[in-house]
């Protein structure tokens, strides 16, 4: 990892993260899902996720 990529790492959340095994694991997201065309994702994400102010994120309605 670069010293960059390091430090934004310990700054920011991330939907998922890749391990040094190359494995995907959820960061922010609970889960996600790909359409059929292969280009349209889902992603779940955890309850109570803020954004740095403090708001909570919300979906569009």
């Amino acid at each position: 990892m670069t010293p960059i990529k390091g430090m934004l790492a310990a700054i920011y959340d991330t939907l998922f993260t890749l391990t040094p095994q190359g494995t995907v694991e959820p960061g922010l997201a609970s889960n996600h899902a790909v359409g059929p065309d292969g280009l349209t994702w889902t992603i779940s994400l955890r309850p109570n996720v803020t954004f740095s102010d403090g708001h909570r994120s919300t979906r569009p309605r």
